[in-house]
């Protein structure tokens, strides 16, 4: 689809889980009647072997098959307690991690990064989701830190994630919507960190102060918004703007001539 975009913007968005429009992506925290929150599933995913995930580097994003993150360096980087099984015959060795030392419950934010394009070809403008990244909080004697731990392709997750409920709303419980109904329709909120730009800057890089950072994150919204009104402009209003000039024009015209 991004193949046949005449225009797209990469926007690149902090998703924080402590808020509330955000709380489906977090709990619950543990698994519980066998639900469980979107990191356990991707933890569990990752751990059998079923995607593979990409080193996260600071700046870029590089999915080729030489950046993809061994499991047992994500495992000892994210501080993450495991045993490790021998290895038998052809198979390698595994990895076995108790589910109370999964850190479900610190991962409390996430990178999300996506493309909004439109496809002049199908007439279409919309928003795509590219890949997300969950972001650690590791707690210990200097504070806590965040860490962020790896890069996923959103469409390499997506057939996981779009047959897995969860609960949207604290006032209504039925669980009508997956994950993949959470990011394709746009539910959650993030603020935007950085754009895709040739100097490869994120906004803080030029908006030093907390209020040029959120008049630029206003500013770059209502692009977006103000890009997709300009595609569908009513004929009615076209003609209307198109015969306010003409007429304009031939008042003009009147003037000169007298």
């Amino acid at each position: 689809v991004l193949g046949n975009a005449r225009w797209m913007r990469v926007i690149y968005r902090q998703v924080d889980l402590t808020k509330e429009e955000n709380a489906p992506l977090y709990y619950p925290t543990q698994p519980m009647n066998g639900q469980m929150n979107l990191f356990s599933t991707l933890f569990q995913l990752v751990c059998e072997g079923r995607i593979n995930v990409y080193e996260y580097m600071d700046g870029y994003e590089d999915f080729s098959d030489n950046r993809i993150l061994d499991l047992k360096v994500m495992l000892d980087r994210s501080r993450i307690y495991y045993e490790e099984t021998p290895a038998e015959g052809d198979e390698p060795a595994g990895y076995v991690v108790n589910e109370s030392d999964i850190p479900s419950a610190d991962v409390k934010a996430y990178y999300v990064k996506e493309a909004w394009y439109f496809d002049q070809n199908n007439s279409v403008f919309d928003v795509k989701l590219l890949a997300i990244c969950p972001i650690l909080t590791i707690a210990d004697e200097m504070g806590e830190n965040t860490m962020p731990m790896f890069w996923v392709p959103y469409e390499s997750i997506r057939p996981y994630i779009m047959n897995s409920y969860i609960m949207t709303s604290n006032v209504n419980n039925a669980m009508t919507f997956t994950y993949d109904d959470y990011f394709r329709r746009r539910m959650f909120k993030g603020d935007i960190f950085k754009t895709q730009n040739l100097m490869n800057l994120p906004l803080q890089a030029y908006c030093p102060t907390p209020d040029s950072l959120q008049r630029e994150q206003a500013r770059i919204e209502k692009q977006l918004v103000s890009f997709e009104e300009s595609l569908y402009l009513k004929p009615d209003t076209a003609q209307l703007a198109a015969d306010t000039k003409s007429s304009k024009k031939s008042r003009r015209e009147k003037a000169e001539e007298s």
